[in-house]
């Protein structure tokens, strides 16, 4: 992808006016788990999607994988798109992803931002919530991205710590 920025020049992927529109454009995916006994696995989750999502739209398109953090997410207020099924098997990931890059699509408009939110595991059995802006690629993701000459810089040096929309 860097090759592909530093050959194509910077253009912008969003223009700044077109920025400012994308106030109600806001898609998200929030993924939890309906395993039981895992505390407050989904609440962690649910919380910062509803305080972020709020910030950002009034009427955000949000989907939610597993319907314990589904039912979170509605008893907080926030409308709901759509529900998909947590996946039980690690070969049952990749058809849960085309599943919703489809609704993604079907949905999105123009400017749309797409959220995720998850919980990462910090180290043993603790996990911390964590929210990033995937869609639309970022312009200074962008640019760092162009700027890496191979192979002196890795990937997460770029990518950032997960905790905010590219590690900004």
């Amino acid at each position: 992808m860097g090759a592909c920025f530093r050959e194509n020049g910077s253009v912008p992927l969003i223009e700044e006016k077109e920025r400012e529109s994308t106030k109600d454009s806001i898609g998200a995916v929030v993924f939890g788990s309906d395993q039981g006994l895992v505390g407050q696995f989904n609440d962690v989750v649910a919380d910062l999607a509803v305080k972020t999502l709020s910030a950002l739209s009034d009427k955000p398109v949000v989907w939610a994988v597993g319907e314990r953090v589904h039912s979170r997410l509605s008893d907080a207020g926030i409308p709901m798109s759509g529900l998909f099924t947590v996946p039980n098997a690690v070969n049952s990931i990749t058809p849960l992803v085309g599943q919703i890059l489809l609704e993604y699509e079907k949905h999105h408009g123009k400017n749309e931002v797409l959220y995720l939110f998850y919980n990462s595991l910090t180290s043993g059995s603790v996990y911390i919530p964590v929210s990033q802006r995937l869609l639309p690629l970022d312009e200074e993701w962008r640019r760092k991205l162009a700027e890496l000459s191979w192979p002196t810089k890795s990937l997460p040096e770029v990518m950032g710590s997960g905790t905010e929309p590219y590690g900004r």
